[in-house]
Protein backbone atom coordinates (compact mmCIF):
# COMPACT_ATOMS: atom_id res chain seq x y z
CA UNK A 1 0.00 0.00 0.00
CA UNK A 2 1.56 3.44 -0.74
CA UNK A 3 1.88 6.32 1.47
CA UNK A 4 -0.96 8.06 -0.01
CA UNK A 5 -3.67 5.36 0.33
CA UNK A 6 -2.16 5.39 4.05
CA UNK A 7 -3.12 8.63 4.13
CA UNK A 8 -6.46 8.51 2.66
CA UNK A 9 -7.06 5.67 5.14
CA UNK A 10 -6.38 7.91 8.14
CA UNK A 11 -8.44 10.44 6.52
CA UNK A 12 -10.94 7.80 5.99
CA UNK A 13 -10.78 6.33 9.72
CA UNK A 14 -11.47 10.15 11.12
CA UNK A 15 -14.92 10.82 8.65
CA UNK A 16 -16.34 7.43 9.99
CA UNK A 17 -15.40 8.25 13.78
CA UNK A 18 -17.26 11.67 13.01
CA UNK A 19 -20.31 10.56 11.26
CA UNK A 20 -20.83 8.49 14.40
CA UNK A 21 -19.68 10.91 17.03
CA UNK A 22 -21.94 13.68 15.24
CA UNK A 23 -24.39 11.82 13.09
CA UNK A 24 -25.33 15.24 10.27
CA UNK A 25 -26.67 14.19 7.00
CA UNK A 26 -23.43 16.29 5.95
CA UNK A 27 -21.07 14.20 7.94
CA UNK A 28 -22.40 10.91 6.93
CA UNK A 29 -22.46 11.70 3.43
CA UNK A 30 -18.87 12.64 3.50
CA UNK A 31 -17.98 9.78 4.93
CA UNK A 32 -19.83 7.69 2.33
CA UNK A 33 -18.40 10.04 -0.54
CA UNK A 34 -15.03 9.47 1.12
CA UNK A 35 -14.96 5.93 1.55
CA UNK A 36 -16.38 5.03 -2.11
CA UNK A 37 -13.41 7.56 -3.26
CA UNK A 38 -11.24 5.37 -1.13
CA UNK A 39 -12.46 1.89 -2.10
CA UNK A 40 -12.25 2.57 -5.84
CA UNK A 41 -8.45 3.74 -5.28
CA UNK A 42 -7.55 0.39 -3.24
CA UNK A 43 -9.25 -1.30 -5.95
CA UNK A 44 -7.26 0.28 -8.98
CA UNK A 45 -4.22 -0.07 -7.11
CA UNK A 46 -5.05 -3.98 -6.35
CA UNK A 47 -5.25 -4.11 -10.50
CA UNK A 48 -2.29 -2.02 -11.24
CA UNK A 49 0.04 -4.39 -8.94
CA UNK A 50 -1.33 -7.75 -10.11
CA UNK A 51 -1.03 -6.42 -13.57
CA UNK A 52 2.69 -5.68 -13.62
CA UNK A 53 3.34 -8.75 -11.25
CA UNK A 54 1.91 -11.00 -14.06
CA UNK A 55 3.69 -9.17 -16.47
CA UNK A 56 6.58 -9.55 -15.08
CA UNK A 57 6.47 -13.36 -14.82
CA UNK A 58 5.02 -13.74 -18.09
CA UNK A 59 7.72 -17.15 -18.28
CA UNK A 60 7.52 -17.92 -14.85
CA UNK A 61 3.96 -20.68 -14.64
CA UNK A 62 4.73 -21.27 -10.99
CA UNK A 63 5.07 -17.59 -10.32
CA UNK A 64 2.26 -16.76 -12.65
CA UNK A 65 -0.43 -19.43 -10.45
CA UNK A 66 0.82 -17.96 -7.35
CA UNK A 67 0.02 -14.25 -8.72
CA UNK A 68 -3.24 -15.61 -9.75
CA UNK A 69 -4.14 -17.76 -6.39
CA UNK A 70 -2.96 -14.28 -4.69
CA UNK A 71 -5.75 -12.20 -6.66
CA UNK A 72 -8.39 -14.32 -6.20
CA UNK A 73 -7.75 -15.11 -2.40
CA UNK A 74 -6.68 -18.77 -2.95
CA UNK A 75 -4.98 -20.11 0.68
CA UNK A 76 -2.89 -23.28 0.65
CA UNK A 77 -4.05 -23.33 3.84
CA UNK A 78 -5.45 -27.40 4.47
CA UNK A 79 -7.65 -28.30 7.14
CA UNK A 80 -6.61 -31.08 8.58
CA UNK A 81 -9.23 -34.28 8.95
CA UNK A 82 -10.03 -34.83 12.97
CA UNK A 83 -12.21 -37.44 12.68
CA UNK A 84 -13.70 -39.77 10.26
CA UNK A 85 -17.38 -41.63 10.11
CA UNK A 86 -16.76 -44.75 8.10
CA UNK A 87 -18.73 -48.44 8.65
CA UNK A 88 -21.08 -46.78 10.73
CA UNK A 89 -18.11 -45.91 13.23
CA UNK A 90 -16.40 -42.97 14.07
CA UNK A 91 -12.80 -42.80 13.58
CA UNK A 92 -10.79 -40.51 15.34
CA UNK A 93 -7.40 -42.46 15.56
CA UNK A 94 -4.75 -40.66 12.89
CA UNK A 95 -3.56 -44.08 11.54
CA UNK A 96 -6.87 -45.74 11.35
CA UNK A 97 -8.58 -42.64 9.30
CA UNK A 98 -4.95 -42.78 6.93
CA UNK A 99 -5.87 -46.67 6.81
CA UNK A 100 -8.93 -46.05 5.90
CA UNK A 101 -8.57 -44.04 3.00
CA UNK A 102 -5.55 -45.83 1.63
CA UNK A 103 -8.40 -48.63 1.88
CA UNK A 104 -10.70 -46.80 -0.17
CA UNK A 105 -8.87 -45.34 -3.37
CA UNK A 106 -7.11 -49.02 -3.30
CA UNK A 107 -10.20 -50.43 -3.87
CA UNK A 108 -11.77 -48.07 -5.55
CA UNK A 109 -11.33 -49.17 -9.18
CA UNK A 110 -12.52 -52.90 -8.57
CA UNK A 111 -15.50 -51.37 -7.24
CA UNK A 112 -16.00 -49.43 -10.41
CA UNK A 113 -14.80 -51.73 -13.28
CA UNK A 114 -15.44 -50.58 -16.38
CA UNK A 115 -17.37 -52.72 -18.62
CA UNK A 116 -17.30 -52.49 -22.76
CA UNK A 117 -18.80 -49.98 -24.50
CA UNK A 118 -21.99 -51.11 -26.31
CA UNK A 119 -22.63 -47.60 -28.21
CA UNK A 120 -22.17 -47.52 -31.46
CA UNK A 121 -18.38 -45.75 -32.46
CA UNK A 122 -18.95 -41.84 -33.00
CA UNK A 123 -18.56 -40.50 -36.29
CA UNK A 124 -15.14 -39.19 -37.05
CA UNK A 125 -14.64 -35.54 -38.82
CA UNK A 126 -14.04 -35.37 -42.27
CA UNK A 127 -10.60 -35.46 -42.69
CA UNK A 128 -8.16 -32.26 -43.21
CA UNK A 129 -7.96 -30.96 -46.69
CA UNK A 130 -4.11 -30.49 -45.81
CA UNK A 131 -2.16 -33.59 -45.66
CA UNK A 132 1.88 -34.02 -45.48
CA UNK A 133 2.92 -37.20 -46.41
CA UNK A 134 6.41 -37.67 -44.34
CA UNK A 135 7.70 -39.46 -47.08
CA UNK A 136 7.23 -36.62 -49.91
CA UNK A 137 10.29 -34.64 -48.93
CA UNK A 138 12.04 -32.38 -48.97
CA UNK A 139 9.29 -30.40 -47.36
CA UNK A 140 8.07 -27.39 -49.23
CA UNK A 141 6.90 -23.83 -48.39
CA UNK A 142 3.56 -24.20 -49.21
CA UNK A 143 3.25 -26.80 -46.46
CA UNK A 144 4.76 -25.22 -44.04
CA UNK A 145 3.09 -22.27 -44.57
CA UNK A 146 -0.50 -24.47 -44.49
CA UNK A 147 0.53 -26.30 -40.86
CA UNK A 148 1.35 -22.59 -39.37
CA UNK A 149 -1.66 -21.18 -40.80
CA UNK A 150 -3.95 -24.08 -39.67
CA UNK A 151 -2.56 -23.13 -35.81
CA UNK A 152 -5.04 -22.11 -32.75
CA UNK A 153 -4.38 -18.31 -32.47
CA UNK A 154 -2.99 -18.15 -28.83
CA UNK A 155 -0.81 -15.58 -27.44
CA UNK A 156 0.61 -17.70 -25.02
CA UNK A 157 4.38 -17.94 -25.28
CA UNK A 158 6.63 -21.33 -25.58
CA UNK A 159 9.67 -22.16 -24.07
CA UNK A 160 11.25 -19.82 -26.14
CA UNK A 161 9.33 -16.56 -25.92
CA UNK A 162 7.19 -17.51 -28.72
CA UNK A 163 3.51 -17.57 -29.35
CA UNK A 164 1.44 -18.81 -32.06
CA UNK A 165 -0.10 -15.59 -33.02
CA UNK A 166 3.66 -13.87 -33.10
CA UNK A 167 4.88 -16.93 -35.48
CA UNK A 168 2.18 -16.26 -38.07
CA UNK A 169 3.84 -12.79 -37.92
CA UNK A 170 7.65 -13.67 -38.42
CA UNK A 171 7.36 -16.71 -40.30
CA UNK A 172 8.23 -15.48 -43.93
CA UNK A 173 11.11 -13.98 -42.41
CA UNK A 174 11.96 -17.33 -40.38
CA UNK A 175 11.06 -19.84 -43.34
CA UNK A 176 14.19 -20.42 -45.19
CA UNK A 177 16.05 -21.73 -42.03
CA UNK A 178 13.11 -23.49 -40.66
CA UNK A 179 12.35 -25.27 -43.70
CA UNK A 180 16.27 -26.26 -43.92
CA UNK A 181 15.69 -27.97 -40.47
CA UNK A 182 12.71 -29.75 -41.27
CA UNK A 183 14.27 -31.37 -44.17
CA UNK A 184 17.57 -32.07 -42.19
CA UNK A 185 15.75 -33.55 -39.49
CA UNK A 186 13.72 -35.93 -42.36
CA UNK A 187 16.74 -36.99 -44.55
CA UNK A 188 18.75 -37.61 -41.41
CA UNK A 189 15.85 -39.20 -39.18
CA UNK A 190 17.02 -37.10 -36.05
CA UNK A 191 15.14 -34.41 -34.23
CA UNK A 192 16.95 -31.31 -32.72
CA UNK A 193 17.42 -31.59 -28.96
CA UNK A 194 15.63 -28.21 -28.39
CA UNK A 195 12.58 -29.64 -30.33
CA UNK A 196 11.88 -32.42 -27.56
CA UNK A 197 11.50 -28.97 -24.79
CA UNK A 198 7.56 -28.55 -24.35
CA UNK A 199 5.97 -26.00 -21.82
CA UNK A 200 4.47 -27.87 -18.97
CA UNK A 201 1.30 -26.44 -17.39
CA UNK A 202 1.80 -28.04 -14.12
CA UNK A 203 2.26 -25.17 -11.60
CA UNK A 204 4.52 -27.58 -9.13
Amino acid sequence: MTQGLLTSRITKNKLSTLASKIPTALNKQNFVNYRNTYNNLIRAAKKLHFSRALLANTKNLRKTWGILNEALNKSKIHSPIHSLFSNNKLLSNPLDIANTFNSYFTTIAENNAIHPVTDPEPQLPPPSPFTFDINSTPVTDAEILECVKSLENKKTPDMTGLSSCLLKKVIPEILPPLKHIFNQSLATGTLPTKFKIRKSNSCL
